[in-house]
């Protein structure tokens, strides 16, 4: 249920910031995930890292320090992110208009110091 309603929300927000964008003349994309990774922050999500950028094929992968969701899920042993990581596949699917997903790789919640993910088409 939490990464459907993230994925919702990234959407949602992702759809908003790339209207913002457009009227201010931002049409990279890499500026335009920085002002999300902003907007990331302001709401005390955590602190976003863009690694990676692709537009073809469509690949993103980042780490977001401070997670909230996952701060919370502390030694729980395993990927702990189910809304944020709705919310980055939400934000993905905007920016390459087609269905993305998000894979967590490290966790804070399975020890690591910060989450990782990568992000990619939904497969057929």
């Amino acid at each position: 249920m939490l990464y459907h309603l993230g994925l919702g929300g990234g959407m949602m927000r992702g759809t908003r910031i790339f209207q913002e964008a457009a009227s201010i003349g931002v049409s990279d994309l890499m500026e335009k995930c920085e002002i999300a990774s902003g907007v990331f922050m302001s709401l005390g999500y955590g602190m976003l890292e863009l690694l990676e950028l692709r537009e073809e094929p469509p690949y993103i992968h980042l780490r977001i320090h401070r997670s909230i969701e996952c701060e919370l899920g502390r030694s729980a042993g395993r990927p702990f992110s189910q809304f944020i990581r709705g919310i980055i596949a939400g934000f993905a699917t905007i920016c390459f208009k087609r269905e993305m997903i998000a894979e967590e790789s490290r966790c804070i919640a399975m020890g690591d110091p910060c989450c990782e993910f990568k992000i990619k088409p939904r497969e057929a």
